[in-house]
C-alpha cells in the first residue's frame, strides 16, 4: 500500500488553475456572437509604434493554411482551427492544448491602412501588420529662424 501525505495547499493551488481554467474559458466564449461556432480563443498581444500596429497571436501547431484573415468595416477577423491529432495506436493520456475552431476580432482605429496588411507565422506566432496611413504617422516640424 502506499503512503502519501496530504498536502492541502498543493490541492487547493491545483483546484483553483482548475477553476481559473473553466472561468477563462466560459469568458472568452461569452466575447463571441451568438451563433458563432468558436470553441477556443488564442491568446493575443497588441503593439503599436509609430508608424502601424502589429497583433501577434500565440497558435502553435498550426500551419498557413489554417488562418483565414479578413477586413471589415473596421475591424480584423482571425478566424482558424487546430485539430486534434487522432492516431489508432495512441490515446490522449493528458490534453490541455485547446481544440477546434478560434475567432478573435479586434477593432481598429481608423488611422489604418487595410490594403497594406501583412501576415506571417513562425515559430507557433501569427504576425498580423497593420500599417498606419501616412498623414497618421508622426512628423517633424521645422523651426525656421527669422
Amino acid at each position: 500500500m502506499l503512503m502519501r501525505t496530504w498536502d492541502p495547499v498543493t490541492d487547493l493551488i491545483t483546484m483553483r488553475n482548475q477553476i481559473n481554467r473553466v472561468f477563462e474559458n466560459f469568458l472568452r466564449r461569452s466575447e463571441t456572437r451568438e451563433g458563432e461556432d468558436v470553441e477556443w480563443c488564442p491568446t493575443a498581444d497588441v503593439y503599436e509604434t509609430a508608424n502601424e500596429f502589429r497583433i501577434v497571436l500565440e497558435v502553435p501547431g498550426l500551419g498557413k493554411d489554417d488562418f483565414k484573415l479578413s477586413f471589415n468595416d473596421g475591424s480584423l477577423t482571425i478566424r482558424g482551427e487546430r485539430k486534434r491529432r487522432e492516431g489508432k495506436e495512441e490515446s490522449y493520456f493528458l490534453a490541455e492544448r485547446p481544440y477546434g475552431k478560434f475567432q478573435q476580432t479586434f477593432a481598429l482605429p481608423g488611422n489604418v491602412d487595410p490594403t497594406k496588411i501583412r501576415a506571417s507565422y513562425k515559430d507557433g506566432l501569427l504576425v498580423v501588420t497593420i500599417p498606419k496611413k501616412e498623414e497618421a504617422k508622426p512628423k517633424e516640424i521645422p523651426i525656421s529662424v527669422e
